[in-house]
């Protein structure tokens, strides 16, 4: 779709340049049970910039890659057992979506994609990307929503029988922005529309239904004063932050221009400014990113790292984190997937672009909780879920931003007690309060991407929460009884545990800054280091560093082929020809009889 689509597009740097594409790439999976009549969601990642895709073959789609990164396994969690799922590729730049066709290289060491020419190498690994510029990134929350309602009306249109089912969406982790942002625009337009601001013959009612997010950040003004409480006041009974430390981030945060003065006056000078946040007024712009970076992440919440060696995602992790797993990143830079999933470029997981770009802007500290009360007040139903070890999006900055909610109904929420989540008849894999269509629900023992720690408990609450069933049991009907309420202790802190022991270390080649020691970075960098196909494996007298290759890859009609050299990173890109109709084999092939019709997939 062209940019000049979007007028923060227009009114950016890049105003004078001629109109380019924004080509979304899209992958649908139909429900395997009854497609016909199940409803409709959207998953939107995280980042900002992870790819939704990623995650589908990660945790929540009907297939998981295994740790060859070149093949899969069922998996029986998938949310599209019974919904029509839809992961986008969203903002620009993420997973597959691109602008325009540009050779480039990987950085393996930094994880950073480098447009233009440059001498291949061992690290260094040559391949088709979108120019990465950061003059097309949507910028912020709200630019994107924008985009993105105009891709959903694009697909609901032409994907079939789409056009008349409701909407949802699900979203991790920035996806507590993005998500609400994204519905409550398409909300905002419907409005739009039945007050004749909108052409009816181009744009489409689409009724929105439910908003679901796991460990989602929504509002920092409300939760940062979590970030050392969940450090040293946690559930799991450790104190992982010195006492001075822990006293010196409470105090960055209420001190006479810390974070929070700091995040009040972004938010001010912001609707001053840039009322609509499309981020082009460079004092609002300057400011928050400033706030953002240095009085919020610096100050208060980065010392948890810094100092405890430990992951964000996850308390029980180490800094070099590998789960969830990076197999997908991988997976989809394999040449065979590429050609069949009919992508014109070189797959980017989590592009730095992108996150770079929206911190620059400071858009985390100019989000806030309007969007869900806006959502609530308009009869969605919301499903709040926290894994209780994540610490980047914890529980407990969760509860307060489900707390702080004002929306019609909301006083019975705040009263409403906590009571155990029955994941099946002998597990009960967290707890939860809800109010009607309003809920909140710590999952015991997951990190920052519960579903693939619990991924069963998760899946119970996801299908729960859309067909319209209370969170705890599943047996209460909403519909009949709009007004059911749980009824238990007015906190959740009496259910404790310990943290398990951390996994062993997993180096992955396609995701080295997050899952890589200092010591392998270094080994590699160095020429020093072994490498299997996707992982580094530190080893001083060990052979020089080459990139990952198979001695034979499958193709997608099973017959043995030559290795493609980088693991599917080649200077030649896969075309477009054939993307809508083809599917990944192996063993995703299985799937087809299962759901019974065939994946759509392709670019917008």
């Amino acid at each position: 779709m062209p940019s000049s689509l979007f007028p923060f597009y227009q009114s950016s740097e890049d105003a004078s340049a001629s109109a380019w594409n924004l080509s979304t790439f899209f992958w649908y999976f139909p429900a395997r049970n009854n497609p016909k009549n199940a409803p409709l969601s959207l998953y939107l990642a995280g980042g900002p910039g992870e790819s939704s895709v990623f995650t589908a073959a990660t945790d929540s789609g009907p297939c998981i890659v295994n740790p060859d990164s070149n093949s899969t396994s069922l998996n029986p969690w998938s949310y599209n057992n019974h919904v029509n799922m839809l992961y986008i590729d969203q903002p620009n730049f993420a997973g597959y979506s691109y602008d325009e066709i540009t050779e480039g290289h990987y950085d393996v060491i930094s994880g950073a994609i480098i447009p233009g020419p440059g001498e291949a190498n061992a690290t260094f690994w040559p391949g088709k990307w979108g120019t990465q510029q950061i003059e097309r990134i949507a910028h912020t929350t709200q630019n994107s929503a924008k985009v993105m309602y105009e891709v959903v009306q694009a697909l609901t249109a032409d994907l079939p029988g789409l056009q008349d089912k409701p909407i949802s969406a699900w979203g991790n982790s920035y996806g507590g922005y993005s998500a609400p942002a994204t519905l409550a625009e398409i909300q905002r337009q419907n409005e739009a529309l039945q007050a004749g601001g909108r052409d009816s013959k181009r744009y489409h009612h689409i009724q929105v239904d439910t908003l679901g997010l796991l460990n989602g950040c929504v509002d920092l003004s409300i939760s940062m004063f979590s970030y050392p409480e969940m450090a040293n006041n946690n559930t799991y009974g450790v104190k992982l932050l010195p006492q001075e430390v822990y006293e010196s981030s409470k105090n960055n945060l209420t001190k006479d221009g810390g974070c929070l003065q700091a995040l009040e006056r972004c938010q001010q000078l912001g609707y001053e400014g840039d009322p609509a946040v499309m981020g082009l007024n460079q004092t609002v712009n300057d400011f928050c990113g400033f706030a953002l970076t240095q009085n919020c992440l610096t100050e208060v919440e980065i010392a948890f790292m810094a100092v405890t060696g430990r992951a964000s995602f996850d308390i029980s992790h180490p800094l070099a984190d590998p789960e969830p797993h990076m197999f997908a990143a991988g997976f989809f830079n394999q040449e065979w997937v590429q050609n069949d999933l009919g992508a014109a470029v070189n797959f980017n997981w989590a592009p730095d672009a992108v996150t770079n770009s929206y911190l620059a802007l400071g858009d985390s500290a100019r989000q806030n909780i309007s969007n869900i009360e806006y959502l609530l007040d308009g009869g969605v139903k919301v499903a709040l879920v926290h894994g209780d070890r994540d610490y980047v999006c914890n529980w407990i900055g969760g509860e307060a931003i489900a707390l702080a909610a004002k929306y019609n109904g909301s006083e019975t929420f705040r009263s409403s007690g906590y009571v155990p989540i029955a994941t099946n008849s002998s597990y009960e894999g967290g707890v939860v309060k809800q109010a009607g269509r309003f809920s909140f629900a710590r999952v015991f023992q997951a990190g920052h991407a519960p579903a693939f720690f619990q991924p069963e408990t998760i899946h119970s609450i996801f299908n729960r929460t859309m067909f319209n069933n209370d969170v705890a049991t599943g047996k209460e009907d909403l519909t009949k009884n709009p007004t059911y309420v749980t009824d238990g202790p007015t906190d959740s802190w009496g259910w404790t545990d310990t943290l398990p022991p951390p996994p062993e270390n997993m180096c992955n080649l396609w995701a080295p800054a997050g899952t890589c020691t200092e010591e392998q970075l270094q080994a590699l960098a160095l020429g020093n280091a072994t490498v299997t196909d996707t992982e580094i494996i530190t080893s001083p007298g060990g052979l020089p560093v080459l990139p990952p290759q198979n001695d034979k890859t499958t193709s997608s009609n099973g017959n043995s082929t030559g290795t493609s050299g980088g693991g599917g990173a080649a200077s030649s890109s896969a075309s477009n020809s054939g993307a809508a109709g083809n599917m990944v084999r192996l063993s995703i092939v299985s799937l087809i009889a299962t759901v019974g019709t065939s994946f759509y997939l392709g670019t917008y």
